[in-house]
């Protein structure tokens, strides 16, 4: 019998002929080889966001430290610089005190009075250095030379106040005990250049390893001059030996004064 070509299969199906069975219908039944290309431009676009935004955390990172790092240079030469003008200050009061001691201006009576004064007046100025001293913002790397630094000034301070509750006395009956009070200061005075040096070191070897360059560099100070030996006894006593005798001979001890 012959075959028709439209003659419904078991399933209700007409059989074409020549269709491959895995064609029909266009449908369901045919197979993929790939993704769709939306799918892969999808892909693409999250990867170059990916690298686009690792690139901007890296730049962020980049400038954050450059910021720190300048802000941390800006710090230690804001500290160096303040404690530059301290030390320049400082060293104006040792300069004019040690002259009078000296006896730059030739006029016995007129250094002994101006000694008094001049003792007075730096102890009184050397208040104001402390707490210029112990106000200085340091970084966190320097706060063991920020220590050292407010310690030797303040050593100078109670020196300062040593001597001059001491210098008044030493044309009186207790001159010799003044004069010895007063080279004990001295000491002290020696003992605070050697904790600034100290700290100055430190300072300028935690410069070094921030790999911050700062031209005029660490300021050095030292109170108490190398020329004459202000250590050798005979020579601070000599420098104070009647410093309280005024014009004409008159001897200006406070015990004196206050029993007349």
């Amino acid at each position: 019998e012959p075959s028709d070509p439209f003659r419904p299969l078991r399933d209700g199906r007409p059989e074409h002929p020549g269709a491959p069975r895995g064609a029909r219908g266009g449908g369901g039944g045919g197979t993929h080889s790939g993704p769709p290309a939306n799918r892969q431009q999808a892909r693409v676009r999250q990867v170059v966001f990916l690298l686009g935004a690792i690139v901007m955390l890296i730049l962020v990172v980049i400038a954050i430290r450059g910021c720190l790092n300048a802000r941390k240079d800006r710090s230690f030469k804001n500290y160096v610089s303040d404690l530059s003008s301290i030390t320049v200050t400082e060293k104006q009061i040792s300069d004019q005190l040690f002259d009078i001691l000296d006896g730059g201006n030739g006029n016995q009576a007129a250094e002994d009075i101006g000694l008094q004064n001049e003792v007075q007046s730096a102890a009184g100025s050397a208040q104001d250095l402390l707490d210029r001293a112990q106000d200085l913002n340091a970084p966190s790397e320097l706060d063991g030379a920020q220590q050292q630094i407010a310690l030797a000034f303040e050593l100078r301070h109670d020196a300062l106040e040593g001597i001059a509750a001491q210098v008044g006395k030493t044309g009186g009956s207790n001159a010799g005990k003044a004069e010895q009070a007063i080279y004990t200061q001295m000491k002290v005075l020696s003992a605070s250049d050697i904790l600034y040096a100290r700290a100055q070191d430190q300072i300028e070897d935690e410069l070094a390893n921030q790999g911050i360059t700062i031209d005029e560099g660490v300021p050095s100070s030292r109170f108490l001059p190398e020329d004459p030996n202000y250590l050798d006894p005979a020579v601070t006593k000599a420098a104070v030996s009647g410093a309280g005798v005024g014009t004409g001979g008159t001897v200006m001890d406070p015990e004196t004064l206050t029993a007349t």
